[in-house]
Parts: structure tokens; sequence; C-alpha cells
């Protein structure tokens, strides 16, 4: 129990994060357009979940393997990033006052997490080296 905590909880913690900047109010939020489909809300989305996906892949490897990578974890990790997203998209869209649930801002997570499991990939071989 405490190695799972150990390892896993910069990725709870960054979950956090991303709960309380996806459910608070979007009052007086400028959208700045990068391209017609990209503005800096996608980028965000796809930044803030390519970091849990990291972190959670990171959590997982180094829990289960001593920080090797493993695509195995790679894919649980993304799957977990991928509900936690849609569950927030949705709630975004039921719940949260001023929000709204947008597909592109689910393409963006999943963009973001796969991003954030290739670049544990690369980071962990590079560590890794025997």
């Amino acid at each position: 129990m405490l190695r799972t905590l150990r390892y896993n909880s910069p990725a709870f913690l960054w979950s956090i994060v991303i709960l309380t900047l996806s459910l608070i109010p979007s009052r007086n939020l400028q959208k700045i357009v990068i391209w017609d489909f990209v503005g800096i809300d996608k980028v965000g989305h796809f930044g803030v979940y390519a970091i849990l996906v990291f972190l959670l892949v990171r959590g997982f490897c180094l829990q289960f393997n001593d920080g090797i990578f493993r695509y195995s974890l790679a894919a649980y990790s993304i799957i977990i990033g991928l509900i936690y997203g849609g569950i927030l998209e949705y709630l975004q869209w039921r719940v949260a006052p001023s929000r709204s649930g947008e597909i592109a801002d689910f393409v963006a997570n999943f963009l973001g997490c796969i991003l954030g499991a290739a670049f544990y990939y690369i980071v962990s071989r590079k560590f890794n080296k025997k």
C-alpha cells in the first residue's frame, strides 16, 4: 500500500489539479485561437493530460518493475487518462456552471495521453540503458 502511494501520489495530486481546473466556472476566459480548431484551451487539455499519463506510467512502472517501460502499463495509464478525461467532460456538460464538455477537448485529452506515454517511453529508454 505504501509503495502504491509513494509512486502514484504525483499522478493523484495532478488529477486533483485537473479536476479543479475542469470544474471551476469559466468567467471571463478569453479564447485565444491559434487555428480554427486549436485554441489555447485545446493546448491546455493536451498538456495536462500528457503530464497526467506521464506520471501514471512512471508511477506504475516504478511500482511494478523498477521504472522500466512496459507497454501494458502504458496502455492502462492511457485508458485511465481517457476515462478520467471523459468523466470530466461529461461533468462539465451536465454539472459545471458556465462550462461545456466538448468532443474536441476529449480528442485533445486523448492525444495528450498518447504523448505522455510516448514521452515516458523515451525518457525511460534514455535513463534505463544497461
